[in-house]
């Protein structure tokens, strides 16, 4: 549970206070992964009616699984392929090092390789990867890079790639938690100011968690996984008609606009947002209270969402009572282990 207020957004919340939600999901990552029975971990946040998330209250998922799903499963042979040939991280390789020259790790890693991997090493005689790569980049810290699949299955998504290798979300540092809240918080507000509050799904691609994983006919221990996967978290903005005719009867996906157009867009909202601060959007404040005493019963409260819906953005928004009586900005996240 990520936020005490019913409807808050992500793009409400403050870093700190998203750090509380992340350090939470990583402590139920690293207790999971610790089970005999959980083989793949699935991190992920729904977000918006076309997100497919049944829960308004805003909130990340952590699933356990006692097998590693199909897609999955192909990720992780491709990324052992890509070792095997390559000797290196394909993620490093496709989504680091053409935007910050090389990678941060001690030893040499693989990672799930995807589309950017594949032309970048077929192009890679003929054309400066750097200087392709850099019209996708959108944003760059000290941790993780932001940038824009090359051939990616919807438009304006987003793939967070920590620039030190590690294969498990688990095990990230202190100042990378730091770091990927703020980063979450900026593309939050950049989004909803730059898409007007879309829909989005947030998901994080890990290694997974067995011991010992059955790819290509062998056995395959930790070690072996550890240098061959690259976690990753992906941002994808849902829209209206996401699947057509065309995309159901052929299996190819549509998207409108190239890559590069879609970086540009959102390296000119994240600047925005950059230069304003990361600071949380600010929601209208409510004309009552909150639901602070019996008075306000059941049906009222009922009442009062259908007509407007409660909605962070307008002035039927509401806060805890105790910030309402003292005229302060709803209460801080609160991250529930």
């Amino acid at each position: 549970v990520e936020s005490p207020v019913h409807n808050a957004l992500l793009a409400l919340q403050e870093p700190a206070n998203i750090r509380l939600s992340l350090e939470a999901v990583v402590t139920r990552c690293r207790v999971l992964g610790k089970q005999p029975w959980a083989k793949q971990l699935l991190v992920f946040k729904q977000y918006g009616p076309l997100s497919g998330g049944s829960l308004v209250h805003p909130h990340t998922q952590v699933v356990s699984l006692p097998v590693i799903p199909p897609p999955l499963a192909s990720r992780l042979e491709h990324s052992m392929y890509a070792r095997s040939s390559h000797g290196r991280c394909a993620t490093c390789f496709s989504c680091v090092d053409p935007f910050v020259g090389r990678c941060k790790t001690q030893s040499a890693g693989v990672a799930p390789p995807n589309s950017q991997a594949a032309v970048l090493a077929a192009s890679e005689e003929q054309t400066d990867a750097k200087a392709v790569a850099s019209s996708r980049l959108v944003h760059l810290t000290d941790h993780f890079v932001v940038s824009v699949p090359y051939a990616s299955s919807s438009q304006y998504s987003m793939t967070v790639a920590p620039i030190r290798h590690c294969a498990h979300f688990g095990d990230v540092t202190p100042e990378e938690l730091d770091d990927l809240a703020r980063i979450l918080a900026l593309l939050a507000q950049a989004l909803y100011h730059g898409l007007d509050d879309p829909s989005y799904n947030i998901f994080i691609r890990t290694a997974p968690t067995a011991a010992h994983v059955r790819v290509c006919g062998r056995e395959a221990g930790q070690e072996e996984i550890s240098s061959c996967f690259h976690w990753i978290l992906e941002f994808r903005p849902r829209f209206p008609a996401d699947l057509g005719g065309f995309e159901i009867a052929s299996g190819v996906r549509v998207v409108s606009g190239l890559p590069e157009d879609h970086a540009a867009e959102l390296r000119a909202w994240v600047k925005a947002r950059v230069e304003d601060g990361v600071r949380p959007v600010v929601p209208v404040p409510p004309r009552t209270p909150g639901r602070t005493h019996s008075k306000h019963s059941r049906l009222s409260y009922r009442e009062r969402e259908r007509e407007g819906g409660n909605s962070v953005a307008t002035d039927k928004s509401w806060r805890s009572g105790k910030d309402c009586r003292a005229g302060l900005s709803p209460s801080p996240a609160v991250a529930i282990d």
